[in-house]
């Protein structure tokens, strides 16, 4: 037996086809697209199981928030249920002062 590996007679060796480089080029493409896809993909994933992890609250904690909210805060623009504000603290309402008129904003 030689060193070399010679084939026996009958046997002939077969190359695979040269691919010619638009083939290659279409392929590197295709692999690259599907690359961006998966990392697209893993993001939408991460994205999703952040929202998920993220805390709730339940809608009679919320309807309690409100109704706690409403009920503390004094909003003089009903002023049947929490009356008017005095004119010198009411920053819209127009008063006399020094025989000037102040009001939200001045026009000149």
């Amino acid at each position: 037996m030689t060193e070399d590996f010679t084939p026996n007679a009958g046997y002939i060796e077969v190359k695979p086809p040269a691919r010619p480089r638009q083939n290659i080029a279409k392929d590197n493409q295709q692999m690259r697209l599907a690359l961006l896809r998966v990392k697209r993909y893993e993001t939408a994933v991460q994205r999703l199981q952040e929202e998920q992890d993220r805390e709730r609250q339940t809608a009679r904690q919320a309807g309690r928030d409100l109704i706690k909210y409403t009920t503390s805060v004094k909003d003089h623009a009903v002023p049947e249920l929490w009356g008017y504000l005095p004119p010198e603290k009411n920053p819209y309402a127009l008063y006399e002062e020094e025989n000037k008129t102040t009001g939200c904003c001045v026009i000149s």
